[in-house]
């Protein structure tokens, strides 16, 4: 410690570059203050041409999380880094000489060398596929008792894009339709796996639908939601997930947007002929009028009103 006694540090960053052990810092401490003095130790080593990546954990005052986001794509990105990394690795070229493969060593418990699958990978080769959905996406594999669902909402992709029909006060609203929709579709995904297709599907009931939050999507971010069924098919929540925050132990990660219980009627519904008494009311000062109440429902949302 060099409150007891004085620290060799330039001798130990000298040693460092005479050896070529190490071109990349990274310091751990509530603020850096050696950020300044290994460039220092540079100098008086004759190495200003090797200049060293220095990278942070923590600055005070400073934002911990973007600190530490910075740090990383540094690390990530740097020339430094990658040149160590290929130094140390053989690379042997393909057939077509385009494409380069990475032959790493094997341990020697290692008899032959296999890809590392990942987990989301698997998921979407094992898993049982349903006939794509354009908002619910594959069902997540894991420890829960609930039937969990992951979906990413991108609004500059074809098949979310009509989402951006849905404004009100100039804000683009997940809509209270999507909602019912996504739970509609996942309960469908639960009963059709356990039914024989030629089995008619059960009648699905929500009762108590209740929608929490609204949810704002943006052109410029992904939004996240978790739609789970809390099992034997009992009641539904759809959860926005905050990308922003670093890891799962971060405050406010989690928002419920919409919740409903949910009931199973097995019993053969019988078609209802509803007499065709309808009459269509003038779409277009319909929601003209709207559009003055800041209700600015695009061409997707503009269906015919009947009264």
């Amino acid at each position: 410690s060099n409150v007891r006694q004085t620290v060799r540090f330039y001798d130990a960053i000298a040693a460092i570059i005479k050896d070529e052990a190490a071109n990349v810092f990274l310091e751990i401490s509530p603020h850096p203050v050696l950020a300044t003095s290994i460039p220092e130790c540079y100098e008086l080593t004759n190495q200003q041409q090797s200049s060293p990546l220095i990278l942070l954990t923590l600055k005070r005052k400073e934002d911990e999380q973007i600190t530490l986001r910075t740090s990383l794509a540094q690390f990530t990105t740097s020339s430094q880094v990658w040149q160590q990394y290929f130094h140390t690795r053989q690379i042997l070229p393909m057939k077509n000489h385009e494409e380069y493969f990475d032959n790493f060593p094997l341990y020697k418990f290692h008899l032959s060398p296999f890809w590392y699958e990942s987990k989301d990978s698997s998921i979407q080769r094992l898993a049982n596929r349903m006939p794509n959905h354009s908002l619910l996406s594959l069902r997540q594999l894991n420890e829960q008792t609930s039937a969990t669902w992951k979906s990413l909402i991108n609004i500059n992709l074809p098949q979310h894009a009509f989402l951006k029909d849905h404004k009100i006060q100039d804000a683009i609203l997940f809509p209270a339709v999507a909602y019912l929709e996504l739970a509609t579709t996942a309960c469908h995904q639960l009963l059709s796996s356990k039914k024989d297709d030629q089995e008619q599907q059960p009648t699905i009931i929500f009762v108590d639908v209740k929608f929490v939050e609204v949810l704002i999507l943006n052109e410029h971010k992904l939004v996240e939601v978790f739609i789970q069924i809390i099992m034997p098919m009992r009641k539904w929540h759809i959860i926005f997930c905050n990308q922003d925050n670093l890891n799962k132990y971060s405050l406010n990660e989690l928002t419920l947007h919409a919740q409903s219980k949910t009931e199973i009627d097995s019993k053969q519904q019988k078609s209802l002929t509803i007499p065709d008494r309808w009459t269509i009311q003038d779409i277009r000062s319909a929601y003209a009028h709207l559009s003055t109440r800041a209700y600015q429902y695009g061409s997707s949302f503009q269906k015919k009103i009947k009264t």
